[in-house]
């Protein structure tokens, strides 16, 4: 139960009064993630209308006023009609987000189809990328939505002067009426080809009528065919099962066959210790030559030894001499003499040779018999093998000859219902050949309907209006695309360099964050040994700023070299980077000396979570909640994606944006500067809570 206790360490926290503050901030503070950010982006594109857009009527008919008019009632977007220098104005210095403007000739390009230079309506829009990113591409996006609502409301306009030409119709009667008469003359030229029609028509009709004789015989024949057909299924079906018979054949064969090289090569192993075994005899065959050649050497020496006993004159040589014979007949009479002159030596030798050869026959796979038994074990299997896809095929064929089968059955049916249908197309021809006679009275007829038709035509053929040449082809891009944006500001970025402003300003911040959670905000040796406060502060913001300053240097490198935005001004965005650098250390500086390390690092996370979503750098304060708006009116992050952007896209002179936030940051910097000054100063009477605090990071 001991390894559940919690401990003092966790327990400190429910002491005082910033240790429950803290862990339960710690505990809330994934909601700024989780649930501030869902929140203020909830719906931006559904605020849209929200948004303020100047627009600008400078049309001087009618027809834009009514555009106005529609826009205003629709309200897609805030529009504010403005003159057309309000909203120049307005869009440098941020009032609008973008313009739209009603040119002077938006009226007479509305009507223009019945004139002889008929050309599509526009409206201008105005973008400003200072502006933001985002709410520049939403413009854009809207703006075209825009279009399309114009385009139908202004299109009605151009369908009524299409209707009032095709009312005062001109020369496509008179092409009526030429055609009219060549309709006149083809009509007569059809007369003509009934009757060549009527001629083959009785061709045709002769032609079905043997060709029903013949589809008449065509079922006997299909018969036939399905009776073969029959036959050959049962001849598959007996060959299927004679194949499966040969394949269970050919499966046991390759089992004996396989039990034969088992055997072999058990036989080859007892052979081999045959080998083995005679080997050991043949050694004794050695020995027994080595006395055969003693037995000749005694032989020798008897005979000699006989020879001077028989020529010796002693008494009793001959007596020695026949006992010397005796010896010597008894040696050679005895079993030595029996193996000697048996050959056994050679018998063993070749006994010998054929133990091996009979070894090698059996357990060498290069030899010829087990060579053999191993080469006829792979063609049973082999053969077992092609019989069982054999087998498979002739299944395989048993089942299409089945459908086959089937197949001609339908192919009976088929051919008595052909028979059926050639008899109903043979009675048809016939009243082919009836109607075809009415066909030709009927065609004269037309004719005479024709000859009236080319008259009545001729009358109306100066009323109609004719479009030709470049003229027809303006109308029909008139006619299809009444009205056109036009983009008369800054084109859109690349997403990644529209979002620059607002990730360098964040990536500053978080740089600065990070530093302080490594380095110490402030020295208490320094506050102790009663040092000017401002040297206090100095003596841990120069580190910081050098750091910040190769932050910033990086940061600049890797936008304008590495990932290559092209700023408008590149020394300028380092200047930028450099200075919102260090006012970001001198304000979160100001948090931790004010606060403390630890509820300072807490709080310059909870500002860095607000400045996300407050600083404009996604989606414009006018499409968020109105507590984002509040947080986007103080926020010291919208002035740096301020002056970020005026670095990469520059501004115009009378914008005052630039300034304005040069001047906010800077006083923020000095502002913080003062904060940390007075905090270190207070810093220097000891609190109990300074010798044990509450709270520790």
């Amino acid at each position: 139960m001991s390894g559940l206790h919690i401990g003092s360490d966790f327990r400190k926290f429910a002491h005082g009064k910033l240790p429950p503050l803290a862990i339960t901030a710690i505990c809330l503070l994934p909601l700024l993630f989780g649930g501030l950010f869902p929140w203020a982006y909830w719906d931006p594109l559904g605020n849209l209308y929200k948004l303020p857009v100047a627009l600008v009527n400078s049309d001087e008919g009618d027809n834009g006023q009514q555009v106005v008019d529609e826009l205003l009632e629709q309200r897609p977007m805030d529009f504010r009609v403005v003159s057309a220098e309000e909203a120049q104005e307005g869009i440098a210095d941020g009032t609008y987000y973008l313009g739209l403007e009603i040119p002077t000739d938006f009226s007479e390009a509305v009507t223009s189809v019945k004139e002889d230079d008929p050309h599509s309506a526009k409206i201008n829009i105005t973008l400003n990328e200072t502006n933001g990113f985002i709410p520049t591409m939403l413009g854009e996006k809207a703006a075209e939505a825009i279009g399309s609502a114009v385009s139908n409301s202004v299109g009605s306009k151009v369908v009524e002067q299409l209707f009032v030409g095709i009312n005062t119709l001109s020369d496509g009667v008179h092409k009526a009426a030429d055609g009219a008469e060549q309709l006149d003359e083809g009509a007569t030229k059809a007369h003509d080809g009934s009757e060549k029609l009527n001629e083959g028509g009785t061709q045709l009709n002769d032609g079905i009528q043997q060709l029903n004789d013949k589809v008449q015989q065509m079922p006997d024949a299909v018969n036939k065919l399905d009776g073969g057909v029959a036959r050959l299924q049962d001849g598959a079906i007996q060959l299927n099962d004679g194949i499966t018979t040969a394949s269970g054949g050919a499966d046991q064969l390759s089992n004996g066959l396989t039990q034969l090289q088992a055997g072999t090569q058990q036989l080859g192993d007892g052979a081999t210790q045959i080998a083995g075994g005679v080997d050991k005899i043949a050694g004794f065959a050695g020995k027994i030559n080595e006395l055969q050649a003693a037995l000749d050497d005694i032989n020798a020496n008897l005979n000699n030894v006989i020879a001077d006993l028989d020529r010796s004159p002693i008494p009793g040589s001959k007596e020695l001499a026949d006992q010397a014979r005796g010896v010597q007949l008894q040696i050679n009479a005895g079993p030595l003499q029996a193996v000697t002159e048996n050959n056994l030596v050679g018998q063993l030798m070749q006994l010998q040779a054929g133990a091996h050869e009979l070894a090698t026959q059996l357990s060498d796979p290069s030899a010829k018999y087990r060579g053999g038994v191993d080469s006829a074990v792979e063609g049973a299997q082999t053969l077992a093998d092609g019989l069982k896809r054999l087998q498979e095929g002739s299944g395989t064929l048993l089942a299409g000859v089945t459908t086959l089968k089937d197949g001609t059955g339908k192919l009976v049916v088929a051919a008595n219902t052909a028979t059926d249908a050639t008899s109903r197309l043979a009675a048809g021809s016939n009243q082919l050949v009836v109607g075809l006679g009415d066909l030709n009275d009927g065609l004269v007829k037309l004719s005479d309907g024709t000859g009236e038709l080319s008259m009545s035509l001729s009358d109306g053929a100066e009323k109609a209006p004719s479009w030709e040449g470049e003229r027809l082809n303006k109308a029909i891009d008139a006619a299809s695309d009444p009205v056109h944006t036009e983009n008369t500001g800054d084109g859109l970025a690349f997403f990644g360099k529209g979002l620059s402003p607002f990730f360098l300003s964040l990536s500053l911040w978080f740089g600065v964050l990070i530093m302080y959670m490594i380095m110490p905000p402030f020295s208490r040796r320094a506050i102790d040994s009663g040092t000017n406060p401002l040297r206090v502060l100095l003596y841990t913001m120069i580190p910081s700023f050098i750091i910040g300053f190769f932050q910033s240097v990086a940061l600049w490198v890797m936008q304008t070299f590495i990932l290559d935005v092209e700023p408008l001004h590149p020394l300028s965005l380092l200047g930028v980077l450099v200075l919102v650098s260090w006012v970001f250390v001198t304000a979160i500086m100001a948090l931790n000396t004010a606060l403390g390390p630890a509820p300072g690092r807490l709080a310059t996370m909870a500002l860095m979570s607000l400045q996300l979503v407050a600083s404009n750098g996604l989606y414009p304060p006018e499409v968020q909640p109105e507590f984002v708006q509040w947080v986007h009116s103080w926020d010291p992050m919208r002035y740096s994606v301020d002056l970020v952007r005026y670095a990469l896209f520059g501004t115009q002179s009378y914008d005052p944006r630039m300034w304005t936030a040069v001047t906010v940051l800077l006083f923020v910097g000095a502002l913080s500067v003062a904060i940390s000054c007075a905090a270190l100063y207070a810093r220097r009477i000891w609190h109990m809570k300074d010798l044990h605090p509450e709270l520790t990071v």
